[in-house]
């Protein structure tokens, strides 16, 4: 036979405790509270870019899956830049509103920034970025950077002719996985 179940203080049934100690947890990396926003493994696209200089909006996107022990294999992109500008790629651990040089910033301070990249390609918005984040984390220059981590990220790079003289990608967001 179960056992009786009595009310709790809200009127919810509930059992009684037969031990006071808890089972052993399975080991497993802490990441704490904040950083556990998202449970979904698949990048998706979040938050707008913005209109560059040559009347195109620069595209994030991204080949792979985020892997913290994979070495390599999840290359995320920057398409539609204006090419032979210097540009960069933000992150951070959750999702902003806040406005920023005429859009929104996407990305939650504090953020990390990956190296200075020149846009490759040539002619009108035939620029682009690219960094293998899988590589990136293999780096171990961010220590943050461990399964189960949430991470928004997007491209910043120059712009001369906009109004804030820079331009940004619509951002993406992903888990990264074991």
């Amino acid at each position: 036979m179960p056992p009786a179940r009595t009310p709790d203080r809200l009127g919810t049934p509930s059992f009684p405790r037969t031990s006071s100690r808890r089972a052993p947890r399975a080991a497993r990396p802490v990441v704490p509270e904040h950083k556990r926003e998202l449970v979904d493994e698949t990048p998706r696209v979040v938050c707008p870019s913005k209109l560059n200089g040559e009347g195109l909006y620069p595209a994030i996107t991204w080949i792979g899956s985020p892997g913290a022990s994979a070495g390599s294999g999840f290359t995320i992109s920057a398409t539609s830049a204006i090419a032979h500008q210097f540009g960069l790629m933000f992150y951070g651990y959750a999702q902003s509103t806040a406005p920023f040089q005429g859009g929104y910033l996407c990305v939650k301070p504090p953020f990390r920034r990956t190296p200075i990249q020149a846009a490759t390609g040539s002619g009108l918005c035939g620029g682009s970025y690219s960094i293998d984040f899988n590589a990136y984390i293999a780096l171990g220059t961010d220590p943050a950077l461990l399964p189960g981590v949430n991470v928004f990220a997007r491209y910043w790079m120059r712009d001369p002719p906009a109004a804030f003289t820079t331009g940004y990608t619509n951002a993406l967001t992903f888990t990264i996985c074991q």
